[in-house]
């Protein structure tokens, strides 16, 4: 396994921890919302804020397993690859809709970055892997 690939391994395992946190932290935060009678805004934002940390964290756990199994054979890293770039596009919008709304949730910005990493490392250890073959 060559350092790029083991690179990507280390990168899809902290995913996957990213993941769990990411799902026990969206579950606390949905739970710990403020309960105000009425609609209000704040409860709002934490509450959608809780849904998209989860869902990303879910495919966060689906991308950490997809690049831990594909870590072995690079040729099977593409899925990984798209994933990774799917989470930075998605993790970067939610980012940027909640520092317009006026809130900073860091949580997205790490996993934005963490899955932009991990596709860089991944288109990388693709190509180190083809020119092996050739």
């Amino acid at each position: 396994m060559s350092s790029l690939c083991k690179t990507v391994k280390i990168i899809s395992l902290i995913m996957l921890a990213m993941g769990v946190v990411g799902i026990v932290y969206g579950v606390y935060q949905w739970m710990t919302a403020p309960v105000i009678e009425g609609f209000e805004q704040g409860q709002v934002y934490v509450r959608a804020s809780a849904v998209l940390v989860v869902v990303c964290s879910i495919l966060f756990l689906v991308g950490g397993v997809s690049g831990a199994l594909g870590a072995n054979n690079p040729g099977k890293l593409k899925p990984y690859t798209v994933l990774c770039a799917i989470l930075a596009i998605a993790n970067g919008a939610a980012a940027a809709l909640f520092l317009v709304a006026g809130a900073f949730m860091s949580v997205f910005f790490v996993f934005a970055i963490l899955a932009l990493v991990g596709a860089v490392f991944a288109v990388r250890a693709r190509k180190d892997a083809s020119n092996r073959l050739l």
